[in-house]
């Protein structure tokens, strides 16, 4: 069975090998649909890196592979692509007449285009809810991304409502706002692999030797381009910490532009204290960046899923994350702030800090939790729903 992927996510063109960053890489994502489909085309925005000068794809994943063919199609994103609309259905249209499937994922611009083109078709279709364009559109930053949000959030809803087979990456946040009746199951998509217990016995003794004089490491995974994520609120934070704990490090971990939160933290007197890493390819460069934080926080204003924070809670790592969105799903109330709240996450890094006992069993606690992401547990959920999804044509 031939199946077509869309989504607008970017990759990187470069001397016929498509790069992108770790989540979308051949190993990671596109294995785990081989398991049911025996060829996917693959359709989002591309970049060909003969045409931007000084592209270092040191830190991106290798996409394409064996059986994979990605395609590009026009950036909607952009003011000029909103000129391109039938340019990327007429592209889109061509592929999904020669395929047996489509998954969609969504919200994507490209998505919402390939769903209308399969119901016109009869083509089935599943959707993969990975996100709340609400909340990602209103919390932009901007007043296009308010006005845009409403038109967005009527697209996403309409679609996953008519969609015969839905899969959810949260347990309940998405499924609320965006309802289907037909078959749909929440599943994060996610590839946690379980630590060892050593892990665990690493991170309490790290815990236990936490003392003023050294680093202590606060970690943030998210780009930097979006201003959803809560780098604000952390810097905002990190302005009160730093009155009584000078040794703090705010490590922010994600690819983007650095301008703006070094405008932030500049203004604030906290540049010093921050570290900009970069991006690293997902799996196991990520993983150890984490064993090197102390405290992780997720202060996002937008997150359906929490990718990073089941991540860094399968190393051990104390976290602490922001309400309204599904982060609450993962960590226990005593661990949750207030929305952009950036004074009660100080205090609760703080209380962190002071509390090693805590600390500890907090540690523990999401170490514990994290298993219930493994990568086995959830294959077999997702066997299950592509089975039965797949199933569903030919009744």
């Amino acid at each position: 069975m031939k199946m077509l992927f869309i989504h607008d996510n970017k990759f990187w063109l470069k001397e016929s090998t498509f790069y992108s960053y770790g989540h979308f890489s051949y190993e990671l994502l596109w294995k785990r649909y081989l398991k049911s489909f025996d060829e996917i085309v693959v359709g989002g925005r591309v970049i060909d890196t003969e045409k931007v000068q000084d592209q270092d794809l040191s830190r991106f994943a290798i996409s394409s592979g064996k059986h994979v063919r990605i395609i590009a199609l026009p950036d909607l994103l952009t003011v000029k692509g909103l000129f391109r609309y039938k340019e990327a259905k007429n592209l889109i249209e061509t592929e999904i007449t020669h395929v047996d499937f489509l998954v969609a994922r969504l919200p994507s611009n490209l998505g919402y285009i390939a769903c209308g083109l399969a119901e016109k078709k009869g083509i089935p279709y599943a959707v993969e809810v990975v996100g709340c364009c609400w909340d990602s559109y209103w919390n932009h930053g901007s007043l296009t991304g308010k006005l845009i949000a409403p038109i967005q959030y009527i697209l996403e809803r309409h679609y996953v409502k008519k969609a015969s087979n839905v899969l959810y990456v949260s347990r309940h946040f998405l499924q609320r706002r965006y309802p289907n009746s037909n078959f749909n199951m929440g599943c994060p998509d996610s590839n946690i692999q379980i630590s060892e217990q050593d892990i665990i016995d690493k991170r309490i003794h790290k815990i236990s030797n936490m003392s003023r004089e050294k680093t202590i490491r606060i970690g943030l995974i998210a780009s930097l381009n979006v201003g959803y994520k809560g780098h604000d609120t952390a810097i905002l934070a990190l302005e009160h910490l730093v009155k009584k704990y000078q040794n703090s490090k705010l490590c922010f971990l994600g690819d983007g532009k650095k301008d703006k939160w070094e405008k932030l933290a500049r203004e604030h007197n906290v540049l010093d204290y921050i570290e900009f890493c970069g991006s690293l390819p997902g799996g196991a460069p990520v993983l150890h960046w984490l064993d090197d934080i102390d405290i992780f926080i997720m202060p996002s204003l937008q997150e359906t899923l929490g990718r990073a924070l089941i991540e860094a809670m399968s190393r051990g790592c104390p976290a602490i994350g922001g309400a309204g969105t599904a982060v609450p799903e993962q960590l226990p109330d005593d661990c949750i702030h207030e929305r952009k709240n950036h004074k009660q996450l100080a205090e609760m890094i703080i209380y962190m800090i002071e509390h090693p006992e805590y600390m500890k069993l907090c540690a523990e606690e999401n170490f514990v939790r994290a298993k219930k992401y493994s990568e086995k547990i959830l294959e077999e959920r997702r066997d299950y729903f592509w089975r039965t999804a797949i199933g569903n044509v030919s009744k």
